[in-house]
């Protein structure tokens, strides 16, 4: 049981990633196409803040721009992986409130470009408190206090969401990864996903306290593989392996505070889908 849950992390270098990509020419959707190995595999995606230009103090709306930037590196990604699992994370609205119509578009454009899954930020529940609904008609997936299971190939995902409320505290900590673990333990145990992410809008490095708060909360989970979350604040992607309440292996992981910003995961997974390797390549910065 101890085995089953340890599995090696790997931090590859941009030219080996690079190197390790298929040609151009070969249609990656194809079942013809591609290997065991990439069957075996899952590719995660993530971006956050996508209303973000980089200055925490400057509210100017970016995502037009963001969405620009990001779209031909998110385009190759999907063109040559067979799994791909496309998650946005946190605010796609500015701090000021844009009309509901806007709202919308935003969402739709994340739908066109592959987008699976997206969290409601702080911004963007003020500028639409129907946000998830919105979502919702557009195709796109709507994680909030449900959970959601989305199935790439053989492997099935699990995801959960933690929410900016009872943070702040250690004892409102406990209980919140007493909530999301008894979430992912469903997930698991009664639906027979392979993988549960937990997205969380909070912030991971913009203070010592920040980190300390992801980290506590990590500590206290059971049952999530992996949690992704907000942009941080420093000048650099985070990446640590942690340990949870059973001692067992998590991967916590954030990109930096820019709109531009996108992180990978790669997973690969054996003939049982249990997860035997995990491959960071370097972010990508459009």
């Amino acid at each position: 049981m101890q085995n089953r849950r340890k599995f090696l992390v790997e931090t590859a270098f941009a030219a080996s990633a690079i190197a390790l990509l298929k040609p151009l020419n070969v249609v990656a959707n194809s079942l013809e196409s591609v290997t065991k190995k990439e069957l075996n595999r899952l590719t995660i995606v993530f971006s956050s803040d996508l209303a973000s230009d980089g200055k925490t103090n400057n509210s100017n709306d970016a995502f037009s721009t963001n969405i620009k930037a990001i779209k031909y590196s998110v385009q190759d990604i999907i063109a040559r992986n067979y799994n791909v699992l496309l998650l946005q994370n946190g605010n796609i609205c500015p701090h000021k409130k844009v009309e509901e119509e806007i709202v919308i578009q935003r969402l739709i454009k994340l739908k066109t470009l592959g987008y699976d899954l997206v969290v409601a930020g702080k911004n963007d529940i003020k500028s639409a408190k129907l946000f998830n609904s919105l979502a919702a008609k557009t195709g796109l997936t709507a994680l909030s206090k449900n959970t959601q299971i989305i199935e790439k190939g053989k492997i099935k995902i699990g995801l959960v969401a933690n929410d900016f409320s009872e943070t702040s505290t250690i004892s409102g900590i406990k209980r919140k990864a007493a909530l999301l673990s008894n979430k992912a333990k469903e997930l698991k145990e009664q639906h027979n996903c392979n993988l549960v992410i937990c997205l969380s809008t909070n912030n991971i490095a913009n203070n010592k306290k920040a980190i300390k708060n992801d980290m506590d909360l990590t500590a206290n989970t059971h049952s999530i593989d992996l949690i992704i979350s907000g942009n941080n604040f420093s000048n650099k992607p985070i990446q640590l392996t942690t340990t949870n309440l059973h001692k067992e292996a998590v991967l916590l992981t954030s990109n930096k505070f820019i709109g531009t910003s996108i992180g990978r995961i790669d997973i690969d997974f054996d003939e049982n889908l249990q997860k035997n390797k995990i491959s960071l390549p370097l972010p990508i910065y459009s």
